[in-house]
């Protein structure tokens, strides 16, 4: 997923929580102004850490069914794109 796709899908999170209050947050969230605010940022990390620990899973994975070259390109993988941040 690409940090847009993260931001999109934390922003349906959060208008989905919001809508259920009372007041018109939702329609400030569907519409980005509140992209930058702490809760955006925590849903996005949690997403972020999500697929952090699904690869990891695969990666794990394929240790157990006796893939290891493919869990060591994962795991590389994951290296190499954290250290490019």
């Amino acid at each position: 997923m690409t940090d847009e796709q993260i931001t999109h899908a934390a922003r349906a999170i959060c208008v989905e929580q919001s809508s259920k209050q009372d007041n018109g947050d939702w329609q400030i969230y569907a519409s980005g102004g509140w992209d930058h605010t702490i809760w955006m940022r925590l849903v996005e990390d949690g997403i972020r850490k999500g697929m952090e620990i699904e690869r990891m899973g695969i990666a794990e994975w394929l240790l157990k069914y006796g893939e290891r070259q493919t869990a060591d390109s994962v795991k590389r993988a994951d290296y190499i794109k954290e250290q490019s941040k």
